[in-house]
């Protein structure tokens, strides 16, 4: 259905698919946590039934946040960048399918 440089969805049926892809450890940048919600807003619109989130490669799921972009972040952009985080993980947990 979509994808973004390092995030990939797509359905199967009624089940569907968020694979992170940021290789060698698919940390989770700016760019997933915005193929994420992409994701979720398509899929809840197609009415999936449950979404499967995986991670590409055989190293890690998900290596956890992307450090090199933490440490570019500067008092002016700290903000945004966690404001957009939290909308991330809510999109998660308010999503209303397993």
């Amino acid at each position: 259905m979509g994808s973004n440089a390092h995030t990939r969805w797509w359905a199967d049926g009624p089940i569907a698919y968020i694979e992170l892809d940021n290789p060698p450890m698919n940390v989770l940048s700016d760019d997933n946590r915005r193929g994420i919600r992409e994701a979720l807003a398509e899929f809840a619109q197609a009415g999936a039934r449950a979404v499967v989130l995986t991670g590409a490669g055989e190293r890690a799921f998900c290596g956890g946040a992307d450090l090199k972009e933490e440490e570019e972040l500067t008092a002016e952009t700290v903000g945004t960048f966690l404001q957009r985080g939290d909308e991330t993980f809510r999109a998660l947990r308010e999503y209303d399918r397993p």
